[in-house]
């Protein structure tokens, strides 16, 4: 009998269980935990280089909206490297039941290719030329901080993550700015009154080979909601 009790409750546990890992990845991206600064990039490396100080390519500087700085690596030249940027969500439009009742959800994906301080900077280093961007979806709502609330937030993860899209992207080799608009179909249906965040995962596929090093630069990175028009 007694094994046969055990058997019944760790199904049930492991159910239960939440993802801390990916709570804190979530946090860390899209939120903000106590003591550190919001929204914050996180990659799988980032280029070190002689000379310079140990910050000067970490992935926050692909979403501080400045061309000048760039997150780069220099692992097999960037290839299947990743980066999660931050989503600028919008809590007043991005309730499942707004969403269904709307029909459509856009994200506008915007991104300032290779190291582009200068025309210089950006030949001699590797351009991006292909991604994948992943997708992944969290249901959740406002709470008072506890110990259901991610740790150090007011936000409560009721469902998710969840996959919810691959997107193949490839950018043209240039120093302006580009845009792509992406369409997300919400997957996590069951409470229409929970809020949709997304977390957006950026893998890089191919390259533009630069004329002096391998290293693979991003100047600047950023996902945000199209706000439908009004009616």
């Amino acid at each position: 009998m007694r094994y046969s009790i055990l058997l019944l409750i760790f199904p049930t546990l492991f159910v239960e269980a939440r993802d801390l890992n990916f709570e804190k990845l979530y946090v860390n991206v899209n939120d903000c935990l106590k003591g550190r600064e919001c929204f914050q990039a996180v990659a799988s490396s980032f280029l070190i280089e002689k000379g310079k100080p140990q910050d000067e390519y970490i992935p926050p500087k692909i979403h501080d909206y400045k061309k000048e700085t760039a997150w780069c690596v220099s692992k097999n030249q960037g290839i299947a490297e990743f980066i999660y940027v931050p989503y600028q969500n919008d809590p007043s439009i991005n309730e499942y039941k707004e969403i269904l009742q709307r029909g459509d959800y856009y994200s506008l994906f915007k991104v300032t290719n290779g190291f582009a301080r200068n025309k210089d900077l950006f030949l001699a280093n590797n351009r991006v030329k292909k991604v994948s961007i992943e997708v992944q979806e969290v249901g959740y709502t406002m709470s008072v901080s506890g110990p259901d609330t991610a740790a150090g937030t007011d936000i409560k993860i009721y469902e998710g993550p969840l996959f919810n899209s691959l997107h193949e992207i490839e950018l043209m080799d240039t120093m302006d700015e580009q845009k792509f608009k992406l369409k997300i179909i919400p997957k996590l249906k069951k409470d229409p009154y929970l809020q949709m965040d997304l977390l957006f995962k950026i893998i890089i596929k191919d390259i533009y080979p630069g004329s002096k090093y391998k290293d693979t630069c991003i100047s600047d990175a950023s996902f945000s909601i199209v706000v439908p028009e009004k009616n």
